[in-house]
């Protein structure tokens, strides 16, 4: 069996201050990427702008004025009280996971295998979506008596009304007590609409057997139809490489939450939180 392995590789390169870009300075903080970066993953509005009073008045809310007031409370010694510490190293403790989360899905490499056979399962599965819509001219029925008189004499009409289409434009004739006859020339059925598998299979000038669609009871004589070919294989190959991989990523994703779900497993109190 063929196989075709596909990498899908993207690297975040934390980059050496010397090597970044240098927009500026706040205090003695360099503003460069790593610092533009490190910012937003705590304030995901925070964003570079060639607007110097925005961009300023950002740095002011998010980054100057928290870090004043930081240092004024650590002079006070908030930072020293017991329950305010454990809070600190709580925060550290979750910017410090978010932080490498981001590294770490940044600079993964994930590597997604599809096979030829998985590709070619994929087409033979949703060869309808492959498929060009397809031109009808056809009469179909909708019954309302279902008897079988009625059912008999309705394939009689149809047969004698197929023989001469060139007659059939705006045609039209019934009533809904008992049937209502239609023409349809040269009607664009696509693969997804209910119709299509209902006329597909039809030979020309032959009446159908009795069909349910969409709730009712119905009968087809088609008058021409043009052959349709699905898309082969070859053409939509690429379709169907980025489908597979991307149900199967789906589901490497689905296990890792899961994984993650039973090693930190989530208990709630019922008395504040309904079903």
């Amino acid at each position: 069996m063929s196989r075709i392995v596909f990498v899908i590789i993207t690297f975040v390169l934390i980059e050496t201050a010397s090597a970044q870009v240098l927009y500026g300075s706040v205090g003695e903080q360099k503003i460069n990427s790593n610092f533009l970066t490190n910012v937003q993953l705590l304030y995901p509005d925070f964003a570079l702008t060639p607007r110097k009073d925005v961009f300023v008045k950002n740095l002011e809310k998010l980054y100057i004025l928290p870090k004043v007031n930081g240092d004024e409370a650590r002079k006070r010694g908030l930072d020293t009280i017991p329950e305010i510490k454990a809070e600190i190293e709580f925060i550290k403790q979750l910017a410090e996971d978010k932080y490498l989360d981001f590294l770490l899905k940044s600079s993964k490499q994930t590597v997604v295998e599809v096979t030829q056979e998985e590709m070619k399962n994929y087409y033979a599965q949703h060869i309808m979506e492959f498929t060009p819509p397809a031109q009808f001219s056809f009469l179909k029925a909708t019954l309302y008596d279902t008897s079988a008189v009625a059912i008999k004499a309705v394939k009689q009409k149809l047969d004698t009304y197929s023989k001469d289409e060139t007659q059939l434009d705006e045609f039209k004739m019934g009533n809904k007590e008992s049937y209502v006859i239609g023409f349809e020339k040269n009607k664009l059925v696509y693969p997804t609409q209910p119709e299509f598998k209902s006329l597909q299979g039809l030979q020309v000038k032959k009446t159908s057997e009795v069909m349910v669609e969409s709730g009712f009871k119905v009968i087809y004589c088609i008058t021409s139809k043009s052959d349709v070919t699905p898309k082969r294989f070859e053409e939509v190959r690429e379709i169907c490489r980025n489908n597979v991989q991307n149900q199967k990523q789906t589901l490497l994703n689905e296990a890792l939450r899961k994984t993650a779900l039973d090693k930190y497993p989530v208990f709630l109190d019922s008395n504040f939180f309904g079903q």
